[in-house]
């Protein structure tokens, strides 16, 4: 006698589905990793803006005290 799962076709839709979903499952995992990946980025990205508008400000700041300190002397 043959084994009666093996021949019927709800076991084998549900298989597919089973594995349809595996797949799903590691594409999302995928997407979670790169979204990661990108936050990660972004915020690098967004520090260093912070830093450069920071130094900007004060070379600024020290520039516009260059016309006072060279009528002092």
């Amino acid at each position: 006698m043959s084994d009666q799962s093996n021949d019927n076709p709800v076991y084998l839709m549900l298989g597919r589905i089973e594995g349809k979903l595996d797949a799903m499952h590691g594409k999302s995992r995928e997407q979670d990793d790169r979204l990661n990946n990108h936050s990660e980025r972004i915020g690098r990205l967004e520090r260093w803006k912070v830093w450069l508008v920071g130094l900007a400000a004060g070379v600024g700041a020290a520039a516009s005290q260059l016309p006072e300190l060279i009528k002092g002397h």
